[in-house]
């Protein structure tokens, strides 16, 4: 039995327990993937908890993505250049921490056909999501602009190619109107829940011609870091 779980806060929503339920019929492992509802102050603990009763891997979700570097033995390139881990392995009695995001946002874009090549692109957020996803265009040799809540400084809004939602599952209709964009041709929401269709309706308003919910980048996420738990190579179920 493969002890597997997911952290966050929130954490009903999460899809994770059926996506890596599959993956373990796929390779034919028993595994066991709890949900685990857990904040910041509670990290600590949780982690010593989970580690301490045979946990292997662990998911983070937000608000700990950041807050769990610390306490990896190691981390690997694309987190420590994130400075965010979404996906936690203990082997030999050391905590490895891994960023899937941003394999998983690559996959994505070209699972869901989106050319992000010489697009304006406009990331909404400033959590480890966001970063995961300026750190992959990037790796693409694009920048995009980044808007975040706390900003001070809000540049004049203008048009954009391609607008990515990495704002918390809490944002309101308020934060995504006050972000700078009068238009844009393709929003990406990297939330994935159906009945979150608050940057749905955002999105509506600034005239988006395309619509995409992050579900995909939730799959490919996912099969990345289960393979990085069980050693295995992960090919995604049609969806």
């Amino acid at each position: 039995m493969i002890k597997l779980a997911v952290m966050g806060d929130p954490i009903a929503h999460s899809l994770s327990p059926q996506i890596h339920q599959q993956f373990a019929k796929q390779n034919g492992d028993t595994i066991e993937y709890q949900k685990i509802q857990v904040n910041k102050t509670q990290l600590p603990q949780a982690l010593q908890d989970f580690w301490q009763q045979g946990g292997v891997g662990l998911s983070l979700t937000s608000p700990l993505k950041e807050a769990a570097m610390q306490y990896c033995d190691d981390v690997s390139d694309a987190a420590r250049f994130v400075g965010a881990v979404n996906t936690l392995h203990r082997a030999n009695g050391k905590i490895t921490g891994h960023n899937t995001d941003v394999d998983g946002f690559l996959a994505a874009i070209k699972q869901d056909d989106i050319d992000v090549s010489n697009k304006t692109i406009l990331v909404l957020g400033a959590g480890g999501a966001a970063k995961a996803v300026v750190y992959a265009l990037a790796q693409q040799g694009l920048e995009a602009a980044v808007y975040s809540r706390r900003q001070v400084h809000v540049p004049e809004a203008k048009p954009y190619d391609i607008v990515i939602n990495a704002f918390a599952r809490a944002a309101t209709l308020a934060d995504f109107s006050a972000a700078p964009i009068t238009r844009c041709e393709l929003a990406f929401d990297l939330n994935y829940d159906d009945s979150e269709k608050i940057f749905a309706q955002f999105a509506e308003q600034r005239e988006a011609k395309r619509y995409i919910t992050g579900k995909n980048m939730l799959w490919q996420q996912a099969a990345k870091a289960y393979g990085i738990w069980v050693g295995a190579v992960i090919s995604l179920y049609d969806e």
